[in-house]
């Protein structure tokens, strides 16, 4: 391409960033202020986050007493989440698509999970 001069077709470069290991704070924040970007976020409505993973604030890091009553909120947080999908599994068992009550369930319980909750995004 830069042999023949063509260099427009350069313009079309594209690329794809996974970011892993952030906060849904960060990536609300990333995707408020994105500048002519798509993006792709892992969903709470369609993914088990019964294993979630945290991401502790930088602001926190290194004080110890800070570090554990963080640690006990993500842990009280992430076991209301299971019970609750748990009961609502049960509240809506009478839909047969059982990709559908999970769904359900799923978005109405993770709103107990905080900002902190580790999160990928393309």
């Amino acid at each position: 391409i830069r042999t023949q001069a063509h260099g427009s077709i350069l313009e079309h470069a594209a690329y794809s960033l996974l970011l892993e290991g952030i906060s849904r704070s960060l990536s609300h924040e990333l995707v408020r202020h994105q500048a002519q970007l798509a993006h792709t976020q892992l969903s709470q409505r369609h993914v088990d986050e019964s294993d979630a993973r945290f991401v502790l604030p930088p602001g926190m890091m290194g004080d110890a007493s800070l570090e554990a009553a963080w640690r006990a909120q993500m842990s009280a947080a992430l076991d209301s989440y299971v019970a609750l999908v748990d009961a609502l599994m049960s509240r809506y068992a009478w839909i047969d698509d059982k990709v559908r009550r999970r769904k359900l369930a799923r978005e109405a319980a993770c709103g107990v999970l905080p900002n902190s909750t580790e999160t990928k995004l393309v």
